[in-house]
C-alpha cells in the first residue's frame, strides 16, 4: 500500500470535497445528466472565469436551500438497509424546480449533478455504515428509514 490507509484518504477526500462544495469554491457541474463532467472545478479566483460560470454560481444556492429536502425526500422512499435509491438524480432535479421528464432546453439551467454533490456531503456526514475506500456501505438515518 503505498502512500497511507486508503480509508482514512477517502474520509479526508471527502471532507475536503464536501467543504469546498458547500463553500461554493469547489463544483461538479453539467447541466445535462447526459454530460459528465470532466472533473471538479475550482470556481473561485482566475479558474472561475468558465464559460458556465453564472448558472454555476445560480445553482450553489441549491446546495444550502435543497439539502434538507433532498435528504427528507430521499429518506422517505428509501428502506433501510436496502441501499440507493435510483430516483436521487430526480429528486436533485425537482428541488431545482425542473421536470427531467420535460427536455432540457424547455426549462431552466441546472446543475444536473446536483444530487452527487449532495450525495458526497452526506458521505463526509458519516451517513453510512461501513463505508471504506473499497465499498460504500449502507445508508443509515437520515438517508433511509426502518419500515
Amino acid at each position: 500500500m503505498n502512500g497511507g490507509d486508503l480509508d482514512a484518504g477517502l474520509r479526508d477526500f471527502l471532507a475536503f470535497t464536501a467543504s469546498g462544495i458547500i463553500a461554493g469554491d469547489l463544483r461538479f457541474y453539467s447541466p445535462s445528466p447526459l454530460r459528465t463532467p470532466i472533473s471538479w472545478q475550482v470556481v473561485t479566483g482566475a479558474c472561475a472565469e468558465l464559460q458556465d460560470i453564472d448558472a454555476i454560481r445560480r445553482s450553489h444556492a441549491f446546495i444550502a436551500s435543497g439539502f434538507g429536502s433532498y435528504i427528507r425526500l430521499l429518506a422517505s422512499e428509501t428502506a433501510c438497509p436496502d441501499g440507493w435509491n435510483p430516483r436521487t438524480m430526480r429528486f436533485a432535479a425537482e428541488i431545482q424546480g425542473t421536470d427531467p421528464a420535460i427536455p432540457t432546453e424547455d426549462q431552466p439551467e441546472i446543475n444536473a449533478w446536483l444530487g452527487f454533490e449532495y450525495d458526497l456531503i452526506a458521505f463526509a456526514a458519516g451517513w453510512h455504515e461501513d463505508m471504506t475506500a473499497t465499498s460504500p456501505g449502507t445508508p443509515r438515518p437520515p438517508l433511509c428509514h426502518y419500515p
